[in-house]
C-alpha cells in the first residue's frame, strides 16, 4: 500500500552510471498497513510572531495520512499550551493554530515551546510535532548590555545528496539564553534573494573541533543542518542564524535579538552521489539512507525532521531494541522498516523517574521524597517538560535546592514553592549563563510545609542535570523569630545561636562554624574587615546568590557572587562571578584562587599572583594588553597569561 519508488541504475564497463526512478502507486483497501500519519506543515520547528507587524499568530497545520479518512484524523496539544493558544480544525486533515499573547506573556519571555500530536481513530501510533514560538519586535530601546554577535564558519559544499553543516560562534557579554535558530530557504538556482519561505529549526551545541582555537569568554559554538535540494536539482540556498540574549533579568522586553548576516551558497542534488547514511542519521529523502530499501522516516526530534531507518528484509528480522513496522517515508514511500522502540534521533532521553511520557512531569505526579538529604543524579529535562519533586519541610525549618547542569547543552531553571497552614512562599533561580541554579527558603511557622520543586528548560531547552535537596530542621526557638541554619537567613546575614545576625565582621569573632574572610586576596583569607563565611566543598552547600569561593590558600567558603568574569574588574570577591575572588595589585581583577592542587577551567592557566596562585586568563602575544587594557600578557610556567 502507498507509493513505492522503483529505481533502475545502469553501469557500463568504464564505471559510468545512469539512474531513473519511477513511482508505483498501490492502493489500500482500508484494512492493514499504510495508515501512518505525518505532519507536512509547518515545514520547520520555529514559528515567529513579529509584534511590530501583528499582534496575533496564525499558523496552518497540515497532515498526510493517505489511507485514512479525514474524520479518522485529529490533532491536539500534547501538553498544556500557553494560555490563550487554540488549535481548531480548518479543513480535511488540517487545523489552524492561533494565539494572541497577552502583555504579561510578552513581558515574561520571548520563546514558548509546545508539542502537537496527531492521532488516528484506529489506534495507530501518534505522530509528534515539536514547535517553538518566538516573539520578536517588542524589545525596548533603552536597554543595558550588548547584543549578541554571530560569526559564521565556512559551510561545507552542498553537492550530491549530503546534508550541509552550518557552524556558528556566538558572543554575548552576558551569554545567550536558549539555543539560536537556523532559518534556510532552498530556492531555484537563478533566484537572487530569498522569498521569505523560510524553514527554521533549533540549533544544537557544537562539540569541540580537533585543532580549533578555544572559545573566548562569552563565546559558545552551535551547529545546524541544511538538507540537499532533493526537489529542485540545482538550487540557491539562503540561510541566516537568529539568537537572543537575556539582558532583561525580570522578563523579555530588554533582551537583544540579533539576526545574523544573510548567507548563500550553490547546491546541486545528485542521488548517485549519496552518503549512505546509517540508521538514525538526519535526512530528508530516502536516497540519503544506506541500503536501496532503507527509508527516511519522520522523527520529531531529528534536526531535519526525519531519520534513516533500515529495511526489515524478507524475514522481518530486526536488532534488539527495534521493531519491524510499516512506515511512510519523507519521500512518500511505504515500507517495512526496523525502528528503534525508544526513538533514535532523540535530543533528550527520559530519566528513570518519567517512565516514558508522564510520571513526574506534572505537579500531581511529583516524585515524593522523604528524609533530609537527597542527591539525585543523571536526570533530564526534555523539550517542553517540567520535572516535579515533593518533600516535607518542618515548621521553622529550611530547604536548600541546588541544580547543576551544562549550560551549553541547555539552559535549565529552578523554582521552589513552600505551602503550609500559615501560607505559601516561592522563589526561583533563572541565571542566563551559569551552570548552576540555587534556591533557599525557610518554612513558615504554624505547621509543617510541603515543598514543590520544579526543574524546567528555558524555551525549548533540554539538558541532563543533578539535583541536591537539603532539609534542615528548625532550631530551638526558630518559630520565635529565630532561624534553623544560615540557609534560612537572607544574604548578608548568617544564623548564630538560633537567630539571624549580620555577616559583616571586624575584630569580633564570627562564632562557631564560620571565619572572617577578607574582601581582597593577598591578605590572609582569614582576616578582619570582611565577611563571616562558612566552609564548603561545593556550590550546592551554599545559598542562592552564593558560591563556594576558592581562596588563594586553598580554603573554600560560601560567599556572595557578582557578575564580573575572569580577569574582570573588582574591589571585593562579592563582585566576582562563580568561585572567583578579587586579587588586587594596583587594580582588582577576578580569578579563582588556589589552583596548584586542581585543574583550571578552559581558557585559563595557573599562575603565581600576590604570593599565591590563581587561574588567570590565557593570551596569545607576550607584551600586549588584554582584558580591556587593564592587564598585560606575560609569560608564566604554564604559558602566556593576563596579569597586572
Amino acid at each position: 500500500m502507498g507509493v513505492y519508488a522503483l529505481s533502475v541504475r545502469v553501469t557500463d564497463s568504464f564505471g559510468a552510471q545512469s539512474a531513473e526512478t519511477v513511482a508505483l502507486t498501490v492502493t489500500d483497501g482500508g484494512v492493514g498497513g499504510g495508515q501512518l500519519i505525518r505532519f507536512t506543515e509547518p515545514a520547520g520547528e520555529v514559528l515567529t510572531l513579529d509584534l511590530s507587524l501583528a499582534s496575533c499568530l496564525s499558523a496552518p497545520i497540515a497532515l498526510q495520512a493517505d489511507s485514512l479518512d479525514a474524520a479518522e484524523v485529529s490533532v491536539a496539544f500534547d501538553a498544556p499550551a500557553p494560555e490563550g493558544m487554540t488549535l481548531e480544525p480548518s479543513g480535511p486533515k488540517r487545523a489552524l493554530l492561533s494565539w494572541c499573547p497577552s502583555p504579561a506573556q510578552i513581558q515574561a519571555r520571548a520563546q514558548y515551546p509546545l508539542s502537537l500530536l496527531a492521532h488516528s481513530a484506529r489506534g495507530l501510533p501518534p505522530a509528534e510535532k515539536r514547535l517553538l514560538v518566538r516573539l520578536t519586535g517588542a524589545q525596548g530601546g533603552a536597554c543595558e548590555g550588548e547584543a549578541p554577535v554571530v560569526r559564521y564558519a565556512p559551510p561545507l559544499d552542498l553537492r550530491g545528496a549530503r546534508n550541509a553543516e552550518v557552524l556558528v560562534t556566538i558572543w554575548d557579554d552576558l551569554g545567550v539564553k536558549g539555543a539560536p535558530t537556523l532559518a534556510y530557504e532552498l530556492a531555484p538556482a537563478a533566484q537572487e534573494a530569498p522569498s521569505g519561505r523560510w524553514v527554521e529549526r533549533v540549533m544544537e551545541p557544537a562539540p569541540p573541533a580537533g585543532g580549533a582555537a578555544p572559545l573566548a569568554p562569552g563565546e559558545s559554538a552551535w551547529r545546524g543542518l541544511i538538507p540537499p535540494p532533493h526537489l529542485l536539482g540545482e538550487a540557491r540556498v539562503f540561510y541566516q542564524v537568529t539568537v537572543s540574549d537575556d539582558d532583561d533579568r525580570e522578563g523579555a522586553l530588554c533582551d537583544h535579538l540579533t539576526v545574523g548576516a544573510l548567507q548563500s551558497l550553490s547546491a546541486r542534488w545528485d542521488p548517485l552521489d549519496a552518503p549512505a547514511y546509517p540508521p538514525c542519521a538526519p535526512c530528508v529523502a530516502d536516497a540519503q539512507c544506506g541500503g536501496a530499501r532503507d527509508l527516511c522516516v519522520p522523527d520529531a526530534a531529528s534536526p531535519l525532521g526525519g531519520v534513516c531507518a533500515r529495511d526489515c528484509g524478507a524475514a522481518g528480522a530486526c536488532e534488539a531494541g527495534e521493531e519491524c513496522r510499516d512506515a511512510l517515508s519523507a519521500s512518500g514511500v511505504m515500507g517495512a522498516q526496523c525502528l528503534r522502540v525508544a526513538g533514535c534521533a532523540q535530543r533528550c532521553a527520559d530519566d528513570p523517574h518519567e517512565e516514558g511520557r508522564g510520571a513526574n512531569n506534572s505537579p500531581e505526579g511529583a516524585l515524593p521524597l522523604s528524609g533530609a538529604l537527597h542527591d539525585l543524579r543523571d536526570l533530564s529535562v526534555c523539550p517542553g517538560d517540567v520535572d516535579f519533586f515533593r518533600l516535607a519541610v518542618p515548621a521553622g525549618g529550611a530547604l536548600s535546592a541546588a541544580l547543576t547542569f551544562d549550560h551549553l547543552e541547555g539552559d535549565l531553571d529552578l523554582a521552589v514553592t513552600l505551602e503550609g497552614p500559615a501560607g505559601a512562599l516561592a522563589d526561583s533561580s533563572v541565571s542566563a549563563t551559569s551552570d548552576q541554579e540555587r534556591v533557599a527558603l525557610s518554612a513558615l511557622c504554624g505547621g509543617d510545609s510541603v515543598a514543590l520543586v520544579e526543574v524546567y528548560g528555558y524555551g525549548d531547552a533540554s539538558a541532563r542535570y543533578d539535583l541536591a535537596l537539603t532539609v534542615t530542621p528548625a532550631a530551638p526557638g526558630a518559630c520565635d523569630g529565630g532561624c534553623a541554619a544560615t540557609a534560612g537567613c537572607p544574604l548578608g546575614q548568617r544564623c548564630e545561636a538560633g537567630a539571624c545576625a549580620p555577616s559583616a565582621c571586624g575584630d569580633q569573632a564570627c562564632g562557631a562554624g564560620a571565619v572572617c574572610v577578607s574582601p581582597r586576596a593577598g591578605r590572609v583569607p582569614r582576616g578582619a574587615s570582611g565577611l563571616c563565611a562558612e566552609p564548603c566543598a561545593r556550590d550546592e552547600e551554599c545559598r542562592a546568590g552564593e558560591a563556594c569561593k576558592r581562596f588563594e590558600d586553598l580554603s573554600a567558603y560560601c560567599a556572595p557572587v557578582g557578575d564580573s568574569p575572569v580577569g574582570g574588574p573588582c574591589d571585593s570577591f562579592e563582585e566576582c562571578a562563580g568561585d572567583m575572588i578579587c586579587f588586587f595589585k594596583g587594580i582588582g581583577f577576578c580569578a579563582s584562587g588556589g589552583c596548584a592542587a586542581r585543574p583550571c577551567p578552559a581558557n585559563t592557566a595557573c599562575a603565581a599572583v600576590l604570593g599565591g596562585d590563581a587561574c588567570v586568563p590565557t593570551c596569545a602575544t607576550e607584551g600586549e594588553s588584554c582584558e580591556g587594557g587593564r592587564l598585560t600578557c606575560r609569560r608564566a610556567p604554564q604559558g602566556l597569561v593576563c596579569v597586572p
